[in-house]
């Protein structure tokens, strides 16, 4: 079960229609709600380096709770080195329905194996502008793994 703070959120952000998403797994880098908007990372840092930990190259889940009854999701990946080049790991995903969505496996790129990597995901919300988060703890900032 959600705890309340997190059920309570959410309940405030679905009443006041705002289309923002939060990313459960990995953890976000950081979340807010005034500047989700901004490109690349919504505001925060894509090249923190918190904690680094393998992806595997195969591909690891990524979990997202959805607050707008329909969006289209891109799956974006760079090199920590060049966080201004962002390349898609696979082709965008349309999601219907609020809550919780889950892509079990989302494969890295075979040319960056070894090398420190950030994850973007961006929401594009029918009701709503785009929204950006990367994650930052438990999996990601990446380093590619085979």
């Amino acid at each position: 079960m959600a705890p309340l703070h997190l059920v309570l959120w959410v309940a405030i952000a679905i009443s006041t229609s705002k289309a923002l998403f939060i990313l459960k797994h990995p953890p976000s880098l950081g979340l807010n709600e005034f500047t989700e908007n901004q490109a690349p990372c919504g505001s925060f840092d894509p090249a923190s380096r918190k904690l680094v930990s393998n992806w595997p190259i195969a591909g690891a889940p990524i979990h997202v709770l959805m607050t707008s009854p329909s969006a289209t999701w891109t799956y974006k990946a760079a090199l920590v080195s060049d966080v201004n080049n962002w390349v898609d790991l696979q082709p965008d995903v349309s999601q219907t329905g609020i809550g919780d969505w889950c892509l079990t496996a989302v494969p890295g790129l075979n040319d960056w194996i070894g090398k420190d990597v950030v994850v973007q995901v961006t929401q594009k919300a029918a009701a709503d502008s785009t929204k950006y988060q990367v994650g930052s703890t438990a999996a990601w900032p990446i380093v590619w793994a085979t």
